[in-house]
């Protein structure tokens, strides 16, 4: 009976919220699919509290359909407009953003960001430059639907409007016009569930609505830069873009998540952050003895490709163990920059957070991480694979005589 759907039924009158949702769909399905977004605009904009229902958009095509429909309807002033901004968009769609605002006069337009951060530069301090490929969910979770399940709080919304159509394929092909969120008990109203990509860019040209510039160099969806790819034209899923290299279709605004698996989150991030906070530290301390930083994309040119021996930690900053033994690392690194004149090739002394950067594919045998951290010996000239330390003792002094004696 707390549920927002309940809540809403009782305002209209209704003493059932699923019944009146079944009595929605059935009303509005029964129009034809070009008449839908406005008469299912209309009912909300005439019997919905204002301050209750709401747009989420992210400024895609369909959502603009919808935010022209209003607009021409004269309802922009009975709803709220929000959008995420997850601080990883295309320059482009910043752009759109403002343009769009200046098109329609959306003053009062409410961005929210993840929590606790104001900048791309800030997130990554908190997690890491690749959270979104070490940990895709925890990415999504902090960067699109904590905002938006605080922006839902916030303006104490009961209904919401997606651009959600069911001509997007994947987890859409059933969608229908009206219904309930399983994670909060929300209704969401889907105005254009019931058109096709053709309709949308046809409403679009003919009412000369502004769009992102990006639909014009190839991406057919546009989410974050970090994991969205131009497609083909003729792709049946038109969010086939989205989630590169990841099985899946949606980011989990729209998927229904329960209270634990949100603390779940919650925790996670905690660790996380944690860790990053102590890696910001570290990395300053570790630069300071001449240890160098490796990734993901530059592994081939430093661990590879050098021409003298190198000595590589992977570790990950939210591991305990790590954390403890950076101190002796740093240790380690101070003494072979001290040596490195005596020694055969001399030797480079690096780290890589193995949590956000892999071992590129093709290396990934040689250099096998089974647990953090891990140790490799890489000898300059040498055709075999790396050694890895498995010593027992792991003191500084220790592992320099490895290495002392490995390279000589």
């Amino acid at each position: 009976h707390n549920r927002p759907v309940s809540k809403l039924a009782k305002l209209l009158g209704n003493p059932d919220g699923d019944a009146l949702v079944e009595e929605l769909n059935k009303k509005f399905s029964s129009l034809p699919a070009e008449e839908q977004p406005a008469a299912l605009l209309k009912w909300a904009a005439e019997e919905i509290p204002e301050g209750r229902w709401c747009q989420v958009t992210s400024f895609g095509p369909s959502g603009l359909v919808a935010l022209d429909t209003m607009s021409k309807m004269g309802v922009l002033d009975k709803t709220q407009i929000a959008t995420v901004d997850t601080l990883h968009l295309f320059p482009e769609t910043y752009e759109l953003v403002r343009t769009v605002k200046k098109h329609f006069g959306l003053d009062k337009l409410q961005v929210y960001r993840p929590e606790g951060a104001q900048s791309r530069e800030e997130f990554e301090l908190s997690f890491g430059a690749h959270l979104w490929r070490a940990d895709p969910h925890l990415f999504d979770f902090l960067t699109k639907v904590e905002p938006m399940k605080r922006a839902l709080d916030e303006m104490s919304t009961l209904v919401w409007v997606t651009g959600r159509r069911r001509s997007q394929g994947g987890d859409r092909t059933a969608l229908r016009l009206v219904e309930v969120d399983q994670s909060d008990g929300r209704v969401k109203l889907n105005p254009l569930a019931n058109w096709g990509k053709d309709e949308v860019w046809g409403y679009i040209k003919k009412h000369k609505v502004p769009y992102n510039s990006l639909h014009d160099q190839g991406y057919g969806s546009i989410g974050d830069v970090v994991t969205t790819e131009r497609t083909d034209p003729n792709a049946k899923n038109e969010r086939e873009g989205r989630f590169k290299g990841q099985n899946r279709t949606e980011c989990g605004m729209h998927v229904a998540v329960s209270g634990d698996s949100v603390q779940q989150m919650h925790k996670r991030a905690g660790i996380v952050r944690q860790g990053y906070e102590w890696e910001a530290r570290e990395r300053e301390l570790s630069a300071a003895v001449g240890i160098q930083q490796v990734t993901t994309e530059d592994f081939e040119d430093k661990v590879i490709n050098s021409k003298g021996n190198v000595l590589l930690e992977v570790f990950a900053p939210w591991c305990g163990h790590c954390q403890q033994y950076a101190p002796t690392y740093r240790e380690v690194g101070a003494a072979l920059r001290d040596a490195a004149g005596d020694l055969p090739g001399g030797i480079l002394v690096t780290r890589m957070d193995g949590y956000q950067n892999k071992v590129p594919p093709q290396h990934a045998a040689a250099y096998p991480v089974k647990g953090f951290p891990t140790i490799f010996l890489a000898k300059a000239g040498a055709k075999a694979a790396p050694l890895l330390y498995s010593g027992h003792r792991h003191e500084s002094e220790d592992v320099v005589k490895w290495v002392k004696e490995e390279v000589a």
